[in-house]
């Protein structure tokens, strides 16, 4: 039997990216992604998982980590000069 108030499920995806030279021979980059589900059929993540097993012990490892023990590390590399690029 077909439901009159079926509406079909629908997915949209969308990218935005920008990457202006700027001075010096580089190369700005900004990206946006987004995705959005409208009308879908599941109403659960068939892939999670159940947490309650393995809870207790996150919450006691997460205890243990000290932020100062892991430093954020950053490694920035210029981009080709634009007479390089192979596009």
């Amino acid at each position: 039997m077909f439901d009159p108030n079926f509406k079909f499920p629908a997915v949209h995806e969308w990218t935005l990216n920008i990457q202006p030279e700027v001075p010096g021979g580089l190369v700005a980059q900004a990206r946006l992604l987004g995705k959005r589900g409208m009308r879908l059929q599941r109403s659960y993540d068939i892939n999670q998982i159940d947490a309650a097993p393995i809870l207790p012990s996150f919450l006691i490892m997460k205890q243990n980590v000290r932020p100062s023990a892991f430093p954020t590390v950053r490694v920035a590399r210029p981009a080709p000069p634009a007479s390089r690029c192979c596009w």
